[in-house]
């Protein structure tokens, strides 16, 4: 019985050098290593140009403006508000986004679920 049992380790030992020693040979060579950025390369700047009130007042004088929105849920609405309709009104699908009881609900107070922003 103890015999059977030291070969029982003997042949544990050997197959778990063989499994570890075969993982070696299995890695590939990826190549050389890209350097990457150094340290003074990312605390690099540019040089800041500075305007005045003035100056935006007289760029703004010369052609007419266009101005355009994306008009999506980060101008009009928040994103928990879209959340907690698709929960309420049709958890499986889009179909919420169909109903007027959403768009009533989104537009009458579910302000509440955006998160504040803190003013800089």
């Amino acid at each position: 019985m103890k015999e059977i049992l030291i070969m029982k380790k003997q042949n544990l030992a050997l197959i778990s050098c063989l499994l570890f020693s075969s993982l070696s040979f299995a890695a590939t060579d990826t190549g050389e290593l890209k350097a990457g950025a150094t340290l003074s390369e990312l605390t690099e700047q540019y040089p800041v140009h500075w305007v005045s009130v003035e100056q935006v007042i007289q760029g703004l004088k010369s052609a007419p403006l266009n101005v355009g929105f994306d008009i999506d849920d980060t101008l009009l609405y928040s994103s928990p508000g879209f959340f907690h309709g698709k929960q309420k009104y049709s958890p499986e699908s889009d179909d919420y986004l169909n109903k007027q009881e959403f768009w009533n609900e989104v537009s009458g107070g579910w302000d509440r679920f955006a998160i504040p922003k803190n003013p800089q």
